[in-house]
C-alpha cells in the first residue's frame, strides 16, 4: 500500500492504514518501539513493562539464591 510522510508539527508522521492496525494490534495511544535497518523503518508495538509486582510474583523459595559472605565490612561500606 502507498501512503506519503506528512508533517505533524516538528516531526514527520505516516498514516497507518486501519487494515494494517488492526492486524498489528495498534490502537490510538499504543506504544511503539521504531528502529530502522538500513533504509527501512519498523515499527513495532512496545511489550508490556513489568512492574517489579509482576516480577516478585515469580520469585518461589526454589529459586531464591543463598546469601554469599564476602567477608568482613572495610571501608566506606561499613555503616556505624
Amino acid at each position: 500500500m502507498d501512503t506519503k510522510v506528512h508533517k505533524i508539527g516538528n516531526s514527520l508522521g505516516v498514516y497507518i492504514p486501519k487494515k494494517f492496525a488492526e492486524k498489528t494490534g495498534l490502537l490510538k495511544g499504543t506504544p511503539v518501539f521504531l528502529r530502522s535497518i538500513g533504509r527501512k523503518i519498523i515499527i513495532e508495538p512496545q511489550s508490556k513493562k513489568e512492574t517489579l509486582h509482576d516480577l516478585l510474583k515469580n520469585v518461589t523459595p526454589l529459586n531464591i539464591r543463598p546469601l554469599i559472605d564476602f567477608g568482613p565490612d572495610v571501608g566506606r561500606e561499613v555503616i556505624d
